[in-house]
Order: C-alpha cells, then sequence, then structure tokens
C-alpha cells in the first residue's frame, strides 16, 4: 500500500499588507534600487567613518562606519565593489580633509579627496572579492573573511601613504584610536596593526550581525512574524493547477502494516529541515508533510517536495545580493514555535515570547564568544615600554603669529611673536626651548639681522634653541629646523624636512598641473627639496628627533628616529592655514599616536595651535588653547631602545599585505578550478 500525497485547498485568511514583498525580500526589487541602497549605506558609512575622527573623536563610530562600508560592498564583483567604495571614499575624505579647501577653494579639496577616493574603491574593489570567496560557512564568514577584510583593508592605507607623490597618510583606521582602548597595541604593531585589528573587529561585527538578522528572518518567515499571528497565509495563486496532487519524489512508502491509507497535507510553515537555500516565494516548491503513525511516521521524511527535501526559504537581501546564507539546523522553528500563531491576547503574548527567544537562538554564539574574548584579551594588552635614561625641561612656545599662507604680515612677524612669547622665560631653568616650523621668518643663516636676533635671545635663555626657517642653500630652499647653542653664530646641527606637501610645498610635474590650473599652481611660487639629513639633532649632549609637520605623517620618516637614537621627539608644525577647522587636531592625534609606537615624549608645538607635550603612554602632559600665545614649560624623560612597534615597522605591514593578497588570489583560483569542474 503506498502514500497518497495531496495539497490542501486555497485557503487565505487575509491579504498581505501591501509593499510586504518589498520589505521581506531584496530580491523583489529591481537591481537599480539595490544599487541605490547600496550607495546609500556606503555615504553613510563614509560620513560615519570621519565622526571616530578629531574633533567629535567618537571612535566607536569609524568601527561603525567601517561595517557599514563592508556591508554596502559586501557580495558584489570587483567593479560594482569598486564604484560603491568610490562612493565611500568620496563622502569620507570631502568630510575629512574639508581643511585643505579653507582658503584655497574648491578645487584642491576635491583633487585631494579624489585621488584618496580612487584608491580607497580598488581596496573595496578587493573587499566585495573576498566577500564572495571566503564568506561561506562559519569559519569562512566569522575568520577568514574578517581577517581578509581587514589586510586588504590596511594593504590599500599602506599604499596611499607611499603613492603618489610620497602619499598621503590622514584618514587611517588606526589614526581614530589615539584615545581608544586598544591604543596600547600601538607599541607592539604600530598604526598598520592597530588599522588591522580594528577593521577585523569591524567585519566580524558585520558578519555575526548579518547572520543573526538573517536567522531571525529565518524564524520570522516560519511563523514569527507579526502578520502570521493570526494564522497561516497560503501565497499560491488560486488556479487548480496550483491545488493539483503533488507527485512524491521519494518511492512509495509501503503501509502493509498499517490499518488504512495515510495522506499528507501541506502546511503554511514549514518543519525542522535545512535552512539557507533561497527561493522565489511566488515559485518556491511548496513543502509537503506526511501525517502519519505507526511505521509509517518513522519511514517519513519531515519536509518533502515535488523535487526532494526542501530548504526553507532565508531572505534578508537589503544590503547583500549574494548567496551565502549561514545558517543551520538549529535556526529551524520547533513545534512549539510554529503554535505561537494562536489568536487572542495569550496567542500574541506567545509569539512575542517566541520572537525573543527566536533571537537569542539566532546568534551565533560561539563565534560572537571567541570574537569577545579576543577583543578583551587586546584591550588588556600593556603598552611595550622602552627604558628611561634620564629627564630633562623643555619649553615649547606658541607665538601667536600671523602664519596663514594669506594672512596680512610684514617681514620679521613670525619671529617677533615667538620672541614676545618665550620672553616669560628668561631667567628660568631650561635644558631646551622649541619653536615651531616657520618660528622665525628671517633666515639668519642668509641675513645678519636673523642671525643676531638669535644669538642674542639664546644668550638671555642661557639655553639652546630649535627653531623652524626656511633656508637656502646652493639656490635650493629646504624647510628646515636649526639647533642654536647660546650665544652662537651658527647652528650646531640642522635638520630639512623630509617629506615635503605636494601642492602646497612643491609641484610635481608643475608643467602639467599648471595648465590645468594655472592660477592655483601660480601660487606655489618655489619648490621645497626634500631633506637628506638624519631627523635627530645633536643639542648639549641630548638626541633630539625633528619631525617638521606633516613629516607626523609618514611611519618610516618617524620610526627611523629613534632607530637613530632619538632619545625625544620634536613636532614642530604651522597650522595658520586651517584655521579653527580639525586639521591641527588630528594632526595632534597622530602625533599621540607616534608617541605610543616610538616609545618617546613627543613635544608637539605650532605657530597657532594645537601645541601640546605628550607622554610615551599617549597622555597628555600639557597643552594650549589654539590661536593664543603662550609657552609650556614641562620635564620630559629621556628613552632609549625600541619598541616592538618600531622593530616591525617594515617586516609586519609587508607580510600582511602579501599574505592577504595572495590568500585572495589562491581563493579565486580555486573558485575558477571548482567551476571548471563543475561545468
Amino acid at each position: 500500500m503506498t502514500v497518497e500525497l495531496t495539497a490542501p485547498a486555497p485557503a487565505r485568511t487575509r491579504p498581505r499588507p501591501a509593499g510586504w514583498r518589498r520589505v521581506a525580500g531584496w530580491r523583489s526589487t529591481s537591481r537599480w534600487r539595490r544599487g541605490l541602497w547600496r550607495a546609500v549605506v556606503a555615504v553613510l558609512g563614509g560620513v560615519v567613518m570621519d565622526l571616530g575622527f578629531p574633533g567629535l573623536s567618537w571612535w566607536p563610530l569609524t568601527l561603525v562606519g567601517v561595517g557599514l562600508v563592508l556591508a554596502a560592498v559586501d557580495g558584489l564583483r570587483f567593479r560594482a565593489g569598486a564604484g560603491i567604495g568610490l562612493l565611500a571614499g568620496l563622502a569620507f575624505y570631502l568630510v575629512h580633509v574639508s581643511w585643505s579647501g579653507l582658503y584655497l577653494g574648491p578645487v584642491p579639496w576635491f583633487a585631494l579627496s579624489a585621488s584618496q577616493a580612487a584608491s580607497f574603491a580598488v581596496g573595496c574593489g578587493l573587499i566585495a572579492v573576498a566577500s564572495r570567496l571566503a564568506g561561506a560557512g562559519a569559519r569562512g564568514a566569522f575568520l577568514l573573511y574578517p581577517l581578509l577584510a581587514a589586510g586588504l583593508w590596511m594593504t590599500r592605507e599602506e599604499v596611499a601613504s607611499r603613492w603618489p607623490y610620497n602619499g598621503f597618510s590622514w584618514g587611517r583606521v588606526g589614526f581614530s584610536h589615539s584615545e581608544g582602548p586598544l591604543a596600547p597595541l600601538l607599541s607592539w604593531v604600530g598604526t598598520s596593526g592597530l588599522s588591522f585589528v580594528l577593521v577585523a573587529i569591524a567585519a566580524a561585527a558585520f558578519r555575526l550581525t548579518l547572520v543573526t538578522l538573517r536567522s531571525w528572518r529565518a524564524r520570522a518567515a516560519a511563523g514569527h512574524a507579526p502578520d502570521d499571528a493570526d494564522g497561516p497565509v497560503d501565497d499560491r495563486p488560486n488556479t487548480p493547477a496550483a491545488h493539483a496532487p503533488i507527485p512524491a519524489a521519494h518511492p512509495p512508502v509501503s503501509t502493509a502494516h498499517a490499518p488504512h491509507m495515510v495522506t499528507a497535507q501541506v502546511p503554511d510553515a514549514p518543519t525542522a529541515g535545512t535552512l539557507g537555500a533561497r527561493t522565489s516565494d511566488a515559485h518556491a516548491p511548496r513543502a509537503v508533510t506526511a501525517q502519519a503513525s505507526g511505521p509509517v511516521a518513522a519511514r517519513m521524511p519531515d519536509t518533502m517536495t515535488a523535487h526532494g527535501p526542501d530548504p526553507l526559504t532565508a531572505r534578508v537581501d537589503m544590503l547583500t545580493a549574494h548567496d551565502d546564507d549561514m545558517l543551520t539546523e538549529r535556526d529551524a522553528p520547533t513545534p512549539s514555535t510554529r503554535s505561537a500563531g494562536a489568536s487572542g491576547p495569550r496567542g500574541a503574548g506567545f509569539v512575542h515570547r517566541g520572537r525573543l527567544a527566536a533571537g537569542v537562538r539566532a546568534l551565533p554564539l560561539p563565534a560572537l564568544a571567541g570574537w569577545a574574548f579576543a577583543v578583551l584579551a587586546l584591550a588588556l594588552v600593556p603598552i611595550a615600554h622602552v627604558p628611561a635614561t634620564g629627564e630633562i625641561t623643555v619649553a615649547a612656545v606658541q607665538g601667536n603669529g600671523p602664519a596663514g599662507y594669506f594672512t596680512k604680515k610684514s617681514r620679521g612677524d613670525l619671529l617677533a611673536a615667538q620672541e614676545l612669547a618665550t620672553a616669560p622665560l628668561l631667567g628660568r631653568d631650561i635644558d631646551v626651548v622649541v619653536w615651531p616650523e616657520d618660528g622665525a621668518d628671517i633666515d639668519p643663516l642668509r641675513y645678519a639681522e636673523g642671525q643676531i636676533r638669535i644669538q642674542q635671545l639664546t644668550e638671555a635663555l642661557d639655553a639652546p634653541l630649535i627653531f623652524g626657517t626656511i633656508t637656502k642653500r646652493d639656490d635650493q630652499y629646504y624647510n628646515s629646523s636649526l639647533a642654536w647653542e647660546p650665544g652662537a653664530s651658527a647652528p650646531s646641527d640642522y635638520y630639512d624636512k623630509k617629506r615635503p606637501v605636494p601642492f602646497g610645498e612643491y609641484v610635481p610635474n608643475r608643467a602639467f598641473y599648471a595648465a590645468i590650473v594655472p592660477d592655483l599652481i601660480g601660487l606655489i611660487a618655489r619648490d621645497y627639496i626634500p631633506g637628506t639629513r638624519e631627523g635627530v639633532l645633536d643639542v648639549s649632549g641630548m638626541r633630539l628627533g625633528s619631525a617638521i609637520c606633516f613629516d607626523i605623517t609618514a611611519d618610516d620618516v618617524i620610526s627611523d628616529l629613534p632607530v637613530r637614537g632619538a632619545q625625544v621627539i620634536l613636532a614642530q608644525s604651522n597650522n595658520g592655514d586651517f584655521g579653527t577647522t580639525d586639521e591641527s587636531v588630528q594632526q595632534l592625534a597622530i602625533a599621540r599616536i607616534r608617541a605610543i609606537e616610538t616609545g618617546r615624549d613627543v613635544v608637539n608645538v605650532s605657530t597657532v595651535g594645537t601645541s601640546a607635550i605628550i607622554a610615551a603612554d599617549g597622555s597628555t602632559i600639557d597643552r594650549l588653547p589654539t590661536f593664543q600665545a603662550g609657552a609650556m614649560v614641562q620635564t620630559v624623560t629621556l628613552r632609549d631602545g625600541l619598541t616592538p612597534a618600531t622593530r616591525l615597522r617594515v617586516a609586519l605591514p609587508l607580510t600582511v599585505a602579501a599574505a592577504s593578497l595572495l590568500t585572495l588570489a589562491a581563493l579565486a583560483a580555486l573558485a575558477a578550478l571548482r567551476a571548471r569542474r563543475a561545468s
């Protein structure tokens, strides 16, 4: 005797609400709308990323922004991912470096933002490919994908920091975390390593959230959704064909021992089975569950269709359009939760409690626990200290002179402002006085007036003075920092800025760009030459590392200072061209990161602010208000030795970048091989 399987008569208790398909499934929407949502999420992610940087400095928002960008490109191919990434990069950099257009207008601002967004786009395209190749299964979704996405993100930052025109480091994820709980990692793995860790955490959080939502939707579709609380809804068309008997896909089941024929009916909610396959709501094969007892029940499968076992449709595709539902049998609805649609107040309460329980069960708890433990362990890592060898008293002077490029001023005004702010220090016991970049606008190497004024000041202070000025040697201009001993007629040592700012201190390919924007290029009358001398100044037995302005953003320039014996780092800058924008506090955050990274106290002194003295652990020793003349006199610690971050300054980012790119290439080759075999 065989089992006859029939479908039930149509039974629609109430119609679906308008727009239900648009809310429940992304695939039912058009492609352009999917792209629009991705674009909106990408732009939102770029803006939110900036909120984690100074000046708002809400560092968790950078992780949220990274997660939104990853969500926007998840599951796309390279070209589509790069296009979405371009939007995210533009949104981020247009906000993050808006200070670049304060005085020069929108052209430099848009040009800088677009150049950085281009590299951002390439990185997002690679991450999109990685999400397709490494996102399947628990290990791929929760381990391989976060690590691979973080490695590719870090690789993009490394390239942008070096190319083109010596690169532009602004906006690295690690720079947002100068005062975050994971900042001590800087002393172990540097800025590159911290960016890797933060992006990996954001990627893991995104995948955990995605899988949880998908699992919750699967449960909701199986009986927890509010519009199913009053009973089952039959979506099949009301045609005879739709309710015709469904042929069994399995061999007939013998009922020799059964007392009578057993028939099967199709309930709206499927029973336990494998979850995760995607089918259209209108064309999905209907689940057929045999209702039998005795020996027949023991041999009947739980869920059958005309084509075999039917997986439950699970769709959360608002941001992800690739088939990568990482759900398991534990997500299947239980008999108790399927009965939660009972009518009346008690039934509604069961639905509410059942939904909460389903949400808890939907969490990928092992992966969540693993990442939570990893983050906690990383937060407990202490700073890697280097040994102290002594202390000195440093005076850092912020003159608040007319330092802007377009500020009205006369020759010698900057020098006069610095002298006036330094006057209160006369007679105090100070080991060294530090002025900012452009502290003296009269070069003492070319003009006797400048030489006499500096010589007289150092004699009155009875302390060496380190100050910035523009020097000219062999008919070439340099942005220099001079060390002047008390009463001397010439500097004892000097350093030339190694990384002049392109389109600010020099114009690469001047003829080409002058043909495009001649007025802007004409404002940069002379090109500064990159320095070749080491950045460590020997001053009265002290070895002081010098970093002029944007030098502080260059990993190789800064890590070279302790390698060459710098005991303290002097970060001299002129922020007069950026007004009250976030530029100066962003630069101060980078100086704080360099203090932790190198294990050195950092004296960050600016013409107009933000000036501060930062300890080797990242704490603030002293700070001056912006656009206010003053001096900081503090004791700083001299240190020798190298942190692990300094020792790994080249090997770590190179290894991570190579491993990430090789892993992505291997996954792509493996996927191509499988596709060939399948075809």
